[in-house]
């Protein structure tokens, strides 16, 4: 029998969990006001951190509506990405059908999911049944599936024909073939289904069953069939499939949530710093940040950067009147202009050699930093008990030293490691301790 498919996704979910109301609401709000800003004109360009996001959040469009099918970048991810295709035509059927339906076709899934939406709500479709058809066919299990829910034989048999002749050819035929014929030996098929992923994943048991199952390196290395891999009870080898799909955070993430590993404190704590240590996340790194950020501190709730808030304030005080006191005693002035770099300064290699992808904060700026002082070089001063890292901030403090001749100096009196000192050294970042302090200024 093959295995259930309903756990099955094409994106991490786990990341997007946001169980106290803290971020998400105002996050996806910020993403559709990016968006809706540059549908004014259909020529107009989408920046390519909203299209990321939208392929990690399909549902998002429900919100943007058949307008996304007039801009070129919008349309194109909507006729490339079944589950973003499905979201309009589920919520803007008559408005999008034309357009988009047929691009279904190379999905057996979303097909199989268009046709029990449009069964439970008594829709009509657009396009031909055997378009419909064809495409199950195509993708058999899902053709196998939707044939039994509905008893159509004329499908299946249909169906059962095609994956007969095509067995030898195709790794989805040879899989729902032995289905039907269980007494068949899978051997002669097994270098055929190992090439597709999917099909590998629902004959992991009748493999299991003929001494073959499926090693990691066999997989084309995907992180996200190496987590699903990983996670099945049919799985041989899951910590070969783990570090595969740790590749990827958002998918090392999704495992440990799925095996209830964060409520290991000792785990979790080497988790959220191991993937603190990596570079940031291609597509999605301020999600990734605010993920862990929530996992070292679940019952925090996010405060509204309103900073005339008493409970605002009285999270930095302390912090604050130190560092005055520090640039007191340094004979530095305060510095509170904010910079932020400039769309050519984030194109340039130097930036992404010290900084990495850039950030956005919720209202979708690029994230900027605020020097301590700006007097004689730059200064910068990092109290606390934590060691010192090469945190966005840091970083981007460093590329304006770099990209402006004038040297940073950090004062800490945090403790720091060879990696760090190693890094800052490439770019003559001075570490020097804290000042001392006269019995008047400490106080």
């Amino acid at each position: 029998m093959l295995p259930s498919t309903s756990h099955i996704i094409s994106k991490p979910k786990a990341i997007w969990l946001d169980p106290h109301n803290t971020w998400k609401s105002e996050f996806d709000d910020s993403v559709i006001e990016t968006i809706r800003n540059k549908l004014s004109s259909p020529n107009q360009t989408v920046d390519k951190k909203s299209l990321q996001i939208l392929n990690y959040r399909p549902d998002l469009l429900k919100r943007i509506g058949p307008v996304a099918l007039k801009n070129h970048d919008l349309n194109f991810l909507v006729r490339t990405n079944p589950e973003s295709c499905l979201v309009l035509l589920k919520h803007f059927y008559n408005d999008t059908a034309p357009q988009i339906e047929e691009t279904l076709a190379s999905s057996g899934k979303a097909i199989h999911e268009l046709l029990s939406w449009a069964n439970a709500n008594h829709r009509e479709l657009h396009s031909s049944e055997r378009f419909f058809r064809d495409s199950l066919i195509l993708d058999p299990y899902w053709g196998y599936q939707f044939a039994k829910e509905t008893h159509n034989t004329d499908l299946l048999n249909e169906l059962t024909q095609w994956c007969s002749d095509e067995r030898y050819d195709r790794a989805s035929a040879a899989t729902i073939h032995l289905e039907l014929n269980p007494k068949e030996s899978i051997l002669p098929y097994r270098e055929l289904i190992i090439q597709n992923p999917f099909y590998a994943y629902l004959a992991q048991s009748n493999l299991n069953a003929a001494k073959a199952p499926i090693q990691a390196h066999e997989i084309y290395p995907s992180p996200q069939w190496a987590t699903h891999f990983a996670l099945s009870p049919n799985c041989k080898d899951p910590a070969a499939f783990t570090k595969i799909a740790s590749q990827d955070s958002a998918w090392l993430i999704e495992i440990a949530y799925a095996k209830n590993l964060f409520k290991n404190k000792e785990f979790k704590e080497r988790f959220i710093a191991d993937l603190r240590a990596r570079p940031n996340h291609q597509y999605i790194p301020d999600i990734i940040d605010t993920f862990l950020e929530g996992l070292e501190s679940p019952r925090r709730k996010v405060i509204k950067k309103d900073f005339s808030s008493p409970g605002m304030l009285d999270v930095f005080t302390q912090g604050k009147a130190a560092e005055v006191k520090i640039l007191k005693a340094l004979q530095l002035d305060k510095n509170k202009e904010l910079w932020r770099p400039s769309d050519e300064q984030i194109e340039s290699p130097k930036f992404k050699e010290i900084v990495g992808n850039i950030k956005f904060t919720r209202r979708g700026l690029y994230k900027g930093t605020v020097l301590d002082s700006t007097e004689c070089g730059y200064t910068e001063i990092k109290s606390g008990k934590s060691p010192l890292r090469a945190s966005y901030q840091l970083r981007l403090q460093t590329y304006k030293s770099v990209i402006d001749g004038r040297p940073l100096t950090i004062y800490t009196d945090r403790p720091t490691n060879k990696e760090f000192i190693r890094w800052s050294s490439l770019y003559d970042i001075k570490l020097k301790p804290m000042p001392s302090l006269s019995l008047d200024e400490s106080l």
